[in-house]
């Protein structure tokens, strides 16, 4: 029994697929709009030139590699690290809400052509919904599959939102990985413990608090997120959105 109790105490209970999402109302500056965001995230500014010449400006936020990497050693040593983004980025332009041939419409709909044209990208039907301090906000959703050597039949979320504000095309991207790659087909259940062992020769072990993956190798283990959960994470992102 105490040695049953030691074992248990030393077994670190971990989520495969943990975010951190302590969601507070962050503003973006540079244009106007705030939107969730949680003050651990990797947080840098964009400064860059669009093809079209255009000074776009913005921030973005991340769960990085430099994320999980500060978070020390343990069991994400073993587990690909979750990645999510969240950038706001913006540039002046002369779209108006309501034009037929100028008009933010028009717009998303040349985005979403462009989208559903390209074979590892399945844009979902474009929706519209206002936010306060915005005016109408146009919300595309793609589902992006990995077609390179690395992600092939991996299965990420992408949404943008689309709209205007102050004389400025305000773009927000939501970026949230769903399925791993092919070549994680082996199934590992909700408390199923895992012994990992360092270089150095210190083993560790570490139960999973959530359903998992692990590559052919055996060597790393992924979570994978299901549709539902991504759909209710941007419901929430659309809901936080402001103008100010």
């Amino acid at each position: 029994m105490l040695v049953g109790a030691a074992r248990a105490q030393s077994v670190v209970e971990v989520d495969p697929g943990f975010l951190p999402m302590d969601l507070r109302q962050t503003a973006v500056e540079e244009c106007g709009v705030s939107v969730a965001a949680d003050p651990t995230w990797r947080r840098a500014p964009v400064r860059e030139v669009s093809a079209t010449g255009k000074d776009v400006r913005g921030v973005k936020f991340e769960v990085n590699r430099d994320y999980w990497k500060a978070q020390g050693k343990g069991p994400w040593d073993f587990i690909v690290n979750p990645y999510f983004s969240v950038s706001v980025t913006c540039f002046p332009s002369t779209l108006t809400e309501t034009g037929k041939v100028d008009g933010l419409k028009n717009f998303a709909d040349r985005v979403h052509a462009s989208a559903k044209a390209r074979p590892n990208t399945k844009p979902k039907r474009l929706k519209t919904f206002k936010a306060e301090g915005l005016g109408t906000v146009y919300e595309m959703h793609t589902v992006v599959t990995g077609k390179t050597e690395a992600r092939w039949g991996a299965i990420d979320d992408l949404i943008n939102f689309y709209t205007l504000h102050r004389g400025q095309l305000v773009t927000i991207r939501i970026f949230v990985p769903r399925k791993p790659p092919a070549a994680y087909v082996v199934d590992l259940r909700k408390g199923a413990e895992v012994t990992r062992t360092y270089k150095s020769g210190e083993v560790l072990t570490f139960r999973l608090s959530a359903p998992a993956v692990q590559n052919i190798l055996g060597t790393e283990i992924a979570a994978a997120r299901s549709a539902r959960s991504n759909a209710a994470l941007f419901k929430t992102f659309a809901a936080s959105l402001r103008g100010f």
